[in-house]
């Protein structure tokens, strides 16, 4: 097993998190909402394929009305630990 590849993936997710997280945690309200969608949308996608997520899973797990009342709590609760936490 070869480190680099390893080790330059883990890099930018990591430059990626922090970048998208910086730019909620000083969104208020807004941002903890939107912070909230993108973890809801992650479990979301994941669960529609597993670790390796194909297009064609993804529509009919988002056809069901369970997926979306699932990502309106996730966003309800990033809302409720900006009000909380900001």
């Amino acid at each position: 097993m070869k480190l680099y590849p390893h080790v330059t993936d883990q890099i930018a997710h990591f430059t990626v998190a922090l970048a998208v997280l910086a730019l909620f945690a000083s969104g208020g309200v807004i941002g903890g909402a939107l912070a909230g969608l993108a973890l809801g949308l992650i479990r979301e996608l994941s669960e529609a394929g597993g670790s390796r997520i194909a297009i064609a899973e993804i529509g009919p797990h988002f056809a069901k009305r369970d997926t979306w009342f699932d990502l309106a709590f996730w966003t309800l609760g990033g809302l409720a630990a900006a009000l909380l936490f900001n």
